[in-house]
């Protein structure tokens, strides 16, 4: 008696086609739930969605294939895919942790508190069904040639305490672009985070001015203004 009943509950088992996988999939399955049974290769999935069915629950496959020998394009993560299929299964609960959570992932340590919390309700804001659906669009995803194929002048700009895309892929991006020839600049933010826009703003608008012309524009303004004010303040001679 007192077994978790998991009749509403969708469960990810990655792994699913052997050894554990099977043994934790089956398990849920005589729970109730529903099993989404991911692995790298559909050989024996099938059978344990059987067993899962067998034993009361409900099973959908998800299998990742793999890129041909040399391919240069990242391998998916099946898990990732079930993640696109079942979105509502990641909601983001309204805790006193989420903000913590949301330092230690997207930010640096030293990001103010009003930054953070700004940036958590923008994530909360963002719906379940967007966050499954990007992760699912990301999987597999190569930004390298898009990257080579670039010829404007482009800036690269990530914080040195970047924990989702750390620095080492910046430097491989702005390789690519130095290679082509569009590389403009290369700019690292010391002791900032992922959302750099939010935790180093003047820094980052500075180089946006830059990259969009406005730098050099508001210096023509600022000089221009100069000038008539010295012409102003210059003595009048009448005739």
């Amino acid at each position: 008696g007192g077994a978790m009943e998991l009749g509403r509950k969708v469960v990810v088992v990655t792994g699913a086609s052997r050894g554990l996988g099977v043994a934790i999939a089956a398990r849920f399955g005589s729970l109730g739930a529903h099993v989404v049974l991911a692995a790298r290769s559909d050989a024996g999935l099938q059978e344990v969605a059987a067993q899962v069915r067998a034993a009361g629950g409900q099973a959908t496959t998800v299998v990742s294939r793999l890129p041909p020998n040399g391919a240069t394009q990242p391998k998916p993560y099946p898990d990732h895919q079930a993640i696109g299929l079942y979105p509502h299964m990641f909601l983001l609960p309204d805790t006193t942790a989420g903000p913590r959570i949301t330092r230690h992932i997207a930010m640096a340590d030293s990001a103010r508190g009003a930054q953070v919390t700004f940036v958590d309700q923008m994530l909360r804001a963002c719906s379940p069904l967007a966050r499954g659906l990007l992760g699912s669009g990301m999987v597999g995803f190569d930004v390298r040639t898009g990257t080579t194929a670039l010829t404007v002048p482009t800036t690269v700009i990530v914080g040195a305490a970047d924990r989702l895309l750390p620095p080492v892929h910046s430097r491989e991006i702005a390789g690519l672009l130095e290679e082509v020839g569009a590389l403009h600049r290369h700019v690292v933010l010391d002791d900032i985070g992922h959302m750099l826009s939010i935790e180093a703003a003047a820094q980052f608008n500075e180089v946006l001015d830059e990259v969009i012309g406005l730098g050099e524009r508001k210096a023509q303004v600022k000089a221009a203004k100069k000038a008539t004010a010295g012409s102003a303040d210059a003595p009048t001679i009448g005739s």
